[in-house]
């Protein structure tokens, strides 16, 4: 611990928050190349709601 300059760092913190931010930058590429190749697959049954008529009455 540093006395009398704390806003300074040392470079054991400097090359753990550069590595953290490295991580986590590659992090939210691969989840957004994930998002952007996943096939999300179609419905396979369909659904029918049925709304009462009170709904829509004013």
């Amino acid at each position: 611990m540093h006395i009398g300059s704390s806003w300074r760092k040392t470079n054991e913190e400097v090359s753990g928050l550069r590595i953290f931010l490295i991580a986590l930058i590659l992090l939210l590429i691969g989840a957004g190349v994930f998002l952007v190749v996943w096939e999300v697959p179609a419905p396979t049954q369909q659904k029918e709601i049925v709304i009462p008529q009170e709904r829509f009455q004013r």
